[in-house]
């Protein structure tokens, strides 16, 4: 069985890092996950130390991306339940088109099979259209701001600068590091609004 880092306060920053960046290898401790184990893992990492440091820009991507994985394996769901009805392999077509609410009884005329292919197209249709409409908003959206990724390195000096101290990426986990980030995204906004007040 494999074993993930799952949570901030036990992945050290550096592999943080990588797994943010894409490399979900990095939060691997042991074993071999399957692509599934490591989406999760990443994905509540991501969602924890969007929390950690207040940031819904980040907490929306994982939202988006979520939902876009989720399409993708609705989809692949309903191609499988199609394939196996084709294949008279209609319990099979039944539990696995169960997940995505298609309900499959005991008649397997040509016109209850019929209507079973077309709830399959109906809701491939939808999920498509969610889809591009999910990526015509990301257009727009990066059409009108640019999106920031974190240049980890850039903001490690700058905290580093400003709390006066070296933080090694190897020794801070997420969660350490994502404090520090918060105290000192705290302490700036709290030096902005006294400016405001005098």
């Amino acid at each position: 069985m494999a074993k993930l880092y799952t949570k901030c306060d036990e992945i050290p920053l550096c592999r943080f890092i990588e797994a943010y960046n894409g490399n979900l290898k990095a939060l691997v401790i042991s074993g071999m996950p399957s692509d599934k184990e490591l989406q999760d893992a990443a994905s509540s990492l991501m969602q924890e130390y969007a929390s950690i440091i207040g940031n819904n820009n980040l907490s929306f991507e994982i939202s988006r991306r979520n939902n876009l994985i989720n399409s993708n394996i609705k989809l692949t769901l309903l191609d499988v339940g199609e394939n196996l009805i084709e294949m008279k392999a209609y319990k099979d077509a039944s539990d696995v088109l169960s997940y995505v609410g298609i309900k499959i009884g005991k008649d397997y005329s040509d016109n209850s099979i019929k209507k079973i292919f077309g709830l399959i197209e109906s809701n491939r249709a939808y999920i498509k259209m969610r889809v591009e409409m999910a990526k015509r908003n990301e257009q727009q959206r990066l059409k009108t701001i640019q999106p920031k990724s974190i240049d980890f390195t850039r903001e490690r000096m700058i905290v580093s600068t400003h709390f006066k101290m070296h933080i090694d990426p190897m020794k801070y986990t997420a969660s350490e590091y994502g404090n520090v980030v918060k105290i000192m995204l705290d302490e700036l906004k709290e030096i902005k609004n006294y400016g405001k007040r005098s």
